[in-house]
């Protein structure tokens, strides 16, 4: 079924963007997972906890961006506030 999106969760750029590029050729488009809540996301600081590192997350975004042929989404949960 398309369209396919890939999920991936993380938060070292060139990792992602590099994961992203394994599978770019079988997906529509790289999703980046900004929504878990879960203590292991906490631990490892992405999911929905990357959301409070602004300038990691723009490096990431971008290097997936810009070295992917397929789009890059983010998927968030709704903030309480953005400060």
């Amino acid at each position: 079924d398309r369209p396919l999106i890939v999920q991936l969760c993380g938060n070292d750029p060139s990792t992602m963007a590099k994961a992203g590029s394994f599978v770019e050729d079988h997906c529509d488009a790289v999703d980046i997972n900004l929504g878990c809540p879960q203590n292991i996301a906490r631990r490892g600081k992405y999911g929905a906890f990357l959301l409070d590192e602004w300038d990691l997350l723009q490096d990431v975004v971008w290097e997936m961006h810009t070295l992917l042929k397929v789009p890059v989404t983010c998927k968030i949960r709704l903030l309480s506030n953005v400060e």
